[in-house]
């Protein structure tokens, strides 16, 4: 394995880890309302959930307390894997027109 494939690796998981983090939050806030007055907080909750599924590996915390039911690694891996096929597709498309 290349070093270029592990970076690309390494970014992809954390980019996956942060992304699904996010959509998580985005869609899973209780105390957010409906509407577009209420999209912004959606969007602060769903930043603070990526970071915090970073931060636990793929384990959002539930509550307050930091329980966790939820395990998105499954979420993580299969959007790692799309976000590594389009690092690799960008990195052939700056290779070939190079050449």
């Amino acid at each position: 394995m290349t070093k270029a494939f592990l970076k690309n690796l390494v970014l992809s998981i954390f980019g996956a880890m942060y992304v699904t983090g996010f959509i998580y939050g985005f869609f899973n806030c209780d105390d957010c309302g409906n509407g577009i007055e209420e999209f912004g907080s959606r969007i602060f909750i769903g930043i603070i959930y990526g970071f915090l599924t970073v931060l636990s590996l793929g384990n959002p915390p539930d509550n307050a307390a930091g329980d966790t039911t939820k395990n998105l690694l499954v979420f993580v891996i299969i959007v790692s894997i799309i976000i590594l096929c389009i690092l690799y597709l960008l990195k052939n498309d700056d290779n070939s027109v190079t050449k």
